[in-house]
């Protein structure tokens, strides 16, 4: 190789690999090159995320996964068996729609039946914990607590799928059945399955008048609340997730003490709302004589079905 050969050799390896040479800095620098009024920009993993999220590209990259929970298709309830037309006070209208905000505030709607109720009290473990107080508001209203479920751990599957309902209506006749219902399905998320089977506890009922009372849950359920108040309609069903009830122990059931308010509380719902004509004030008495006929179980070892 004569010495002008070798020097065109140099001059291109020059011309390549200067601008090679830059380039590979470049890309392991934090600096943008300019020239001529362009800008050089590296398109690195984070940037190239922003660019995709940018709305002006119109492509947008999920970046997290989201959770969804299983949202139920709500369908008009039947229209209660008995309705009482809505008083033209707007107080009691609100009332009768949506819980009070304190179990302090009542609102007094006129009663006219003074007939004495035959009471059925069924529901989980919390329907145990309100028995008694229960017992107190029907003696000082001239009812009679006749008969007492409490399932502990039991679900809308138990009540709807067993024949338990339908055995203690057909043997104490009441004419005005309470449920306690809700607080082992906080986290339940086969909503749809579940609206089933309050929707079959419903039928059971067949005529008989009903309040509904919700779970006084501490913390935010997942649907069960829509659940219950979809299959009860919602002039039958006391919301009670929202209550600041004293709490027991085990931080799960309300104390004494908040069965009592809560108690009040399910009162002042039921004087509130017209649809109900039987009067139920406030209990003035605490330990009033009990003598319903108390049946437990435990879905653990009995499911019902």
């Amino acid at each position: 190789m004569n010495s002008q050969n070798f020097i065109v050799l140099v001059k291109a390896a020059l011309i390549l690999g200067i601008p090679i040479a830059l380039l590979y800095v470049y890309n392991y620098s934090n600096v943008d090159l300019s020239m001529y009024g362009y800008s050089i920009k590296k398109i690195t993993p984070e940037s190239e995320e922003t660019l995709t999220a940018s709305p002006s590209i119109g492509t947008v990259r999920a970046t997290e996964k989201q959770t969804e929970i299983a949202e139920l298709d709500f369908v008009e309830s039947p229209k209660s068996e008995k309705v009482i037309p809505n008083s033209t006070d707007p107080k009691v209208q609100d009332s009768a729609r949506k819980p009070l905000s304190s179990p302090e505030v009542a609102v007094n709607y006129p009663k006219s039946d003074s007939s004495s109720q035959r009471v059925l009290l069924i529901g989980d473990s919390e329907a145990g914990g309100i028995m008694r107080h229960l017992n107190d508001y029907c003696m000082e209203n001239g009812h009679k607590l006749v008969g007492v479920l409490s399932w502990f751990s039991a679900t809308a599957f138990n009540f709807g799928y067993s024949t338990k309902v339908d055995d203690l209506i057909q043997k104490f006749k009441p004419t005005l059945i309470f449920i306690v219902i809700g607080l082992n399905e906080l986290y339940a998320k086969d909503l749809k399955k579940r609206l089933a089977a309050a929707q079959k506890l419903r039928q059971k009922l067949n005529g008989i008048q009903y309040v509904w009372v919700g779970p006084a849950n501490y913390m935010e359920d997942y649907g069960i609340n829509k659940v219950y108040e979809q299959a009860a309609g919602s002039d039958h069903y006391v919301l009670s997730k929202d209550l600041n009830l004293p709490k027991s122990t085990d931080k799960r059931h309300p104390n004494q003490k908040g069965y009592a308010l809560w108690m009040k509380y399910i009162s002042q719902q039921v004087q509130a709302n017209p649809i109900y004509t039987f009067q139920f004030k406030p209990a003035t008495k605490s330990g009033t004589k009990f003598t319903a006929k108390v049946i437990t179980a435990n879905a653990a070892n009995d499911k019902g079905y």
